[in-house]
Formats: structure tokens, C-alpha cells, sequence
């Protein structure tokens, strides 16, 4: 397995420590997205996590969808109350994730593709692990979770953060991005025409050039 070693900056390699420290986990299951500050947290990190910090009553996989370039995993997370979520999470083979690891198998991209669908699930009932983290360090409370907003909203803001960083919104000219969208989709040019799957699915081809320019220009 091909892996470039990320450098952590201070401030992560703190908060790294800190999750390790509190909670018993790796320093693996804790990376990060370039020098952003939000830890990226793999799928039994989360399941820990989601435990101690949060009224969360389960989360757990639905069903793996495999295809010759991608592992698509669908989950479900249900609160304390019985209500619950689907979720979506994939990851492409042969591309190269935020801790700078290679996807070189079947087994690779299944992992990373379930913590993608982990932390989307926590997302889709108003929940943020790395806040619900700093507010039980802070009061001892843990996160109630919430179906009272658009769980779409945080994919949109996510992939217009995406496509600013791939170079296809370039101050208020969004027009490659939406003429991909368009070019992907069939004349579509708003994200919000996509079914949830097409959603999730051009938020991760959009992930991948944006990974693909950041590695070129590094």
C-alpha cells in the first residue's frame, strides 16, 4: 500500500492527541483535511464517539453497492426516540484520500467509504462529533439530534466548498460548475435537481479533482 506521510500542524496534532487521550483511539482514526482544524474521523471512531457524546440509538450499514470503480455504502442512524435517516457514503478506487493514503483495494475503499456514510449519517441529524467533542469537554452534555432541518443543506454548502477548492467557482463565476453539472447530468445545472445518490455521487467526483489539482500543485 502506497501512503505519503501527512505532517500535522500544531494546532492538529493537539486536537489529534486530545481524541486519543479522552477516548482511547488511534492517532490513525484521526486525520485531516490539509491543514483545516475539523478532525476526519474513520467509522469505529465515529460508532465510539457517537456513544459517549451523543443520544444517538444506532448507526450502522444498510447495504454496499461495488461497481469497477467505486464502493458505495448505504447506512441508516436512528435517535433515541425511534426516528431515523438513511445515508450515503463512497469512495472511488485508485484515489488518493486527505491523510494522503492511496485507495488501492476493494477493503480500502469499502473503509473509507463507510466513514464517509458515518459521518454523513451523524450530519443528517443535526449533529457535529468534533463540536459535540468540545461541548462535552466544556459542560459534560452530550448531543441531541434533530430531524427539524434539510439534511441537504450541509451536502450543498460541502460541495460548493469543493468546487471553490477544485477552481470550478472562482469568486461569483459558478459557470464550470454548473456546466459540469450540466455535462454530468443531462442539462441539470443545480445541485439542487439531484436525487440524494446523484447528490452524493458529483460531491465525490468534484472531491476527486479538487485532491487531484491539490497534489499537483503541491
Amino acid at each position: 500500500m502506497s501512503v505519503s506521510k501527512k505532517t500535522l500542524t500544531p494546532e492538529q496534532a493537539v486536537i489529534q492527541q486530545k481524541y486519543v487521550d479522552v477516548y482511547g483511539l488511534q492517532p490513525s482514526q484521526i486525520t485531516f483535511d490539509g491543514d483545516k482544524p475539523d478532525p476526519i474521523l474513520d467509522h469505529n471512531a465515529i460508532s465510539i464517539l457517537s456513544l459517549k457524546l451523543t443520544s444517538v440509538a444506532s448507526i450502522g450499514i444498510d447495504k454496499v453497492v461495488r461497481d469497477d470503480k467505486w464502493v458505495t455504502v448505504h447506512g441508516l442512524v436512528t435517535l433515541a426516540d425511534g426516528r431515523s435517516r438513511g445515508s450515503v457514503g463512497s469512495c472511488k478506487l485508485g484515489s488518493t484520500i486527505a491523510s494522503g493514503k492511496r485507495v488501492d483495494s476493494d477493503e480500502v475503499a469499502l473503509g473509507v467509504a463507510t466513514s464517509r456514510m458515518y459521518r454523513q449519517a451523524m450530519r443528517n441529524v443535526g449533529i457535529d462529533i468534533h463540536k459535540a467533542h468540545l461541548e462535552y469537554l466544556a459542560t459534560g452534555k452530550i448531543a441531541g439530534g434533530n430531524l427539524e432541518h434539510d439534511p441537504r443543506s450541509t451536502k450543498y454548502a460541502e460541495l460548493h466548498i469543493l468546487a471553490a477548492e477544485a477552481g470550478l467557482i472562482v469568486g461569483r463565476d459558478d459557470s464550470q460548475y454548473r456546466n459540469l453539472i450540466a455535462a454530468t447530468y443531462g442539462g441539470v445545472t443545480s445541485a439542487k435537481e439531484l436525487d440524494d445518490l446523484d447528490l452524493h455521487t458529483f460531491t465525490e467526483m468534484v472531491r476527486v479533482i479538487r485532491n487531484s489539482n491539490q497534489r499537483k500543485a503541491a
